[in-house]
């Protein structure tokens, strides 16, 4: 996994944990929205002294990440860990958006093409191929199996896909695409 870039802006609003050997254990992680309209305008009440509020990260819309604490005082938070709640986080965004704006079909594809990369960063195969039930992917896409099914069958007609016992096989990717 990659890590993205951390930007950095320091904030003096943060205290000691302790000193070695009496550092004081982590038992908890906040996640918070502020509400506010803009991380810029977040990050500025963060680090404005007078405020007296802390965060040791900002997470932006877009992933983008800020350090607010020096690398040396931060708890050992895993960023690492923050990294794939991001990418949970944007991945929920763009799945509500999906159900509000796309209709079934291009959510199939969608899922589809998103399975497929998945699966290829994993194991570079020749074959596009997913195991995955119709049922499975009507659960990821908000469908029925029967409309999943529809879709489906449509696609191995015009030869976009095959359809063998328990797995998908994307014949087409640039049809699957342009139907995302």
């Amino acid at each position: 996994m990659t890590l993205p870039e951390i930007r950095e802006r320091l904030s003096p609003n943060h205290g000691s944990r302790g000193e070695p050997p009496n550092i004081r254990a982590i038992d908890m992680l906040v996640l918070h929205y502020t509400g506010m309209q803009s991380a810029a305008e977040a990050i500025d009440r963060l680090c404005d002294p007078e405020a007296r509020v802390s965060s040791h990260y900002v997470v932006e819309e877009d992933g983008a990440i800020w350090r607010l604490v020096p690398e040396e005082r931060r708890p050992e938070l895993c960023v690492e860990l923050m990294v794939v709640l991001c990418e949970r986080l944007r991945r929920t965004n763009e799945q509500v958006e999906d159900f509000a704006f796309l209709d079934l079909e291009a959510r199939i594809a969608k899922v589809l093409l998103r399975l497929t990369h998945d699966e290829a960063s994993q194991s570079p195969a020749s074959r596009l191929g997913l195991k995955i039930s119709q049922r499975a992917l009507g659960e990821l896409v908000g469908g029925s199996r029967e409309s999943v099914n529809k879709h489906l069958q449509d696609w191995k007609r015009s030869g976009i896909i095959e359809i063998e016992k328990g797995s998908i096989l994307i014949r087409d990717l640039e049809a699957l695409t342009e139907l995302a």
